[in-house]
């Protein structure tokens, strides 16, 4: 009987460890997504000068979601995904002569500034990403 009491113990005592990391690994990926929620300005070096776009991220449901707004009004993204210090976002830009696929990546620097590359078709350009310093209900 004493056998198996310790071996009980040493199974909690396992399932406690389990457990508890698996918290931490939960709660250091909402930090994760914490980090990319809320509204941006990103700058662009264009051939016709800076370019910003305004860029809103939430988390619904524990997923995050992207908006982008450019010339023919808001554009909802199709897939965002976290990779270490970067955060992709794609999404499907109407024009004239059907709809581009595109990618727009916020890369976290190590000083905590973000740079953004924006990819549409083989375009890519180049620049920076801020996030906007407001209440955490603002739109």
């Amino acid at each position: 009987m004493p056998g198996k009491l310790a071996r009980t113990a040493l199974w909690l005592v396992g399932l406690s460890v389990l457990l508890v990391g698996a918290t931490t690994f939960v709660a250091g990926q909402q930090a994760t997504a914490n980090e990319w929620t809320g509204q941006w300005t990103l700058t662009f070096e264009t051939g016709r000068g800076p370019q910003e776009t305004p860029l809103s991220i939430k988390s619904e449901g524990g997923t995050l979601k992207a908006t982008i707004v450019g010339r023919g009004g808001s554009i909802p993204s199709s897939d965002v995904k976290i990779e270490r210090d970067t955060l992709s976002i794609k999404y499907s830009l109407p024009g004239r002569g059907g709809d581009s696929e595109a990618v727009i990546k916020l890369i976290k620097q190590s000083d905590g500034k973000f740079t953004a590359t924006r990819t549409i078709g083989e375009n890519k350009a180049t620049g920076t990403a801020a996030r906007k310093r407001c209440p955490p209900d603002c739109e």
